[in-house]
């Protein structure tokens, strides 16, 4: 449904879906489309919280790759 929202550019309704995603797993990707979703909202700090969520999911993913 997020997937239907984003591409009808339906972007609130879309952010909802996406935040109730994360309930099922936080991922790099989930966080990062919630951060451009917020983002062509205009809502910048929203989207700052999901980006550093993202790239603090891709460091640990890294760490425990290594």
């Amino acid at each position: 449904m997020a997937n239907s929202a984003l591409q009808l550019n339906q972007l609130e309704k879309a952010a909802t879906y996406l935040e109730r995603l994360r309930q099922y797993g936080d991922t790099v990707s989930l966080n990062q489309t919630l951060a451009a979703t917020f983002l062509s909202l205009g809502n910048k700090e929203k989207a700052k919280i999901y980006y550093e969520r993202a790239k603090q999911l891709r460091k640990s993913t890294k760490e425990k790759k290594e």
